[in-house]
């Protein structure tokens, strides 16, 4: 099975990190969605990418396959 490497800047991973501790009750998502500087709309579209893509969900960089 081939790894997948995500390239994420510190924003993206501040993305996923906050996205998990609403998936595990520690956050609201509203809070999550003030805490990143984006509109609650937002931040649920942000929690779905990540819920269906993963890691790859909160990143906008480059997918690099090795």
């Amino acid at each position: 099975m081939e790894q997948e490497k995500i390239l994420m800047g510190q924003r993206e991973l501040k993305r996923w990190h906050l996205m998990e501790m609403v998936k595990v009750g520690k956050i609201t998502l509203r809070e999550a969605g003030e805490r990143i500087g984006v509109s609650y709309r937002q931040a649920k579209r942000i929690g779905r990418a990540i819920r269906e893509r993963g890691m790859k969900g909160a990143s906008l960089g480059t997918v690099l396959n090795k």
